[in-house]
C-alpha cells in the first residue's frame, strides 16, 4: 500500500483545484499566512477560468459528468477507501482541448513558502527537522 505524503498532494492534478478555485485557495493562504507572492505566476501553476471553458471544452466536460458523478458515489459508499478522481481527471486531460501544460503545485510548496515567507517551491527549500 502507497503512503500517503500530504506534502506531496497536488493540488491540480489530485484535488481538481484549478481556475477561480486554486486562485482563491493561494489568496487565501497567502493572506492567511501574510506571504509575500509577489514573484508567484498563477499561469504557470494553474490553468485560468478561461482556458477551462471553452465552447468545445465545456461540452466534453459534459459527456464525462456522468462519470464524475458515478465515481463519486463510489467513493462516498466505500467511505474514501476506493477513490478513482484522480484517474478520471487525468482520462479527461487527456481529452482535453488545447490545454497548455502547468506546473501544478503540491502543498509542499505551500509549505515552503510559509516557512520562508515568501513564494517559493519546495524543491528550492532545504529543511533540517531536528528532534528536540
Amino acid at each position: 500500500m502507497k503512503r500517503l505524503i500530504i506534502s506531496d498532494i497536488l493540488i491540480e492534478l489530485d484535488l481538481g483545484f484549478c481556475g477561480d478555485d486554486a486562485f482563491i485557495l493561494i489568496a487565501e493562504f497567502v493572506e492567511k499566512y501574510n506571504l509575500n507572492f509577489s514573484e508567484f505566476d498563477f499561469l504557470e501553476h494553474f490553468l485560468s477560468e478561461g482556458e477551462l471553458m471553452k465552447g468545445t471544452q465545456v461540452l466534453l466536460n459534459m459527456f464525462f459528468l456522468p462519470l464524475f458523478f458515478l465515481f463519486w458515489l463510489i467513493k462516498e459508499f466505500t467511505f474514501d477507501l476506493i477513490n478513482l478522481n484522480k484517474y478520471l481527471i487525468k482520462i479527461v486531460k487527456l481529452f482535453s482541448i488545447n490545454q497548455r501544460k502547468t506546473l501544478d503545485m503540491s502543498f509542499g510548496d505551500l509549505l515552503a513558502s510559509h516557512i520562508n515567507k515568501k513564494y517559493r517551491l519546495r524543491n528550492s527549500t532545504k529543511f533540517v527537522l531536528k528532534l528536540i
